[in-house]
């Protein structure tokens, strides 16, 4: 009877070293929490890097390799973790948001999957909209009517603060939409609860790109802090 226990424990063991290791997946790290110099980003307890806040009108994605599946996340600012959770990351490439204020209780995350797939996009890009602006309740995205002086045409109507809203919710919701590419136009971020423009910006999508429009930073402040936009190009 002890030679078959042996024999199995063995066998177990066996098994437990031939484990074929886990596949990996791409994660690009959003800092838009204005108040912090860097947030470092850690999966199971393995530092994947620190991210600065993203205060450029312009920006490229970097994508670095992670475990896939479910995995535990940590953030830290210097030697105080923040928050702690949970993700389970199955697709190629995912964004990782972080905004609000960043302090223990305050800060906030979500994932979103980034469907960089450009297959039959011809002449035209891809954009996605993410409002993370903590006291802009709702905006919308417009930009200049090419046939009526003075009226804005919309690009996105009424986008919630994404903050309302729970990991699974946001991962249903935030897909991307063809827009024309290779033409300059005017962006404006319009308060929906006066129709007020917030802030006016100019740029020309290019055929074939992936974007994430970033709405960031406080309507109600000033300086570093105030409210922005920056365009994450994907691909």
């Amino acid at each position: 009877m002890r030679f078959i226990i042996i024999i199995v424990c063995l066998a177990l063991l066996s098994c437990k070293k031939d484990r074929v290791p886990g596949t990996k997946a791409s994660v690009s790290v959003v800092n838009a929490s204005p108040n912090s110099n860097g947030i470092e980003v850690l999966q199971n307890l393995n530092s994947i890097n620190t991210y600065n806040y993203v205060n450029t009108f312009n920006s490229q994605s970097s994508y670095g390799m992670v475990d896939s599946g479910f995995q535990n996340y940590k953030l830290r600012t210097g030697n105080n973790e923040i928050a702690s959770f949970l993700f389970a990351n199955e697709g190629l490439q995912h964004s990782l948001y972080l905004f609000d204020s960043a302090t223990a209780g305050r800060v906030k995350y979500f994932f979103l999957n980034d469907n960089l797939d450009t297959t039959g996009l011809g002449k035209q890009s891809k954009l996605r909209m993410v409002h993370l602006s903590p006291d802009l309740d709702s905006l919308d995205l417009v930009t200049i009517h090419p046939n009526l002086t003075g009226v804005d045409s919309p690009i996105y109507r009424n986008v919630p603060y994404f903050g309302k809203f729970d990991q699974a919710t946001l991962l249903g919701v935030s897909g991307f939409t063809n827009f024309p590419g290779d033409t300059v136009i005017t962006l404006r971020i319009r308060r929906r609860i006066d129709n007020s423009i917030a802030r006016s910006y100019q740029y020309n999508f290019v055929k074939g790109k992936v974007y994430s429009l970033v709405v960031k930073g406080y309507d109600g402040r000033a300086g570093r802090d105030s409210l922005s936009m920056s365009i994450i190009a994907h691909n």
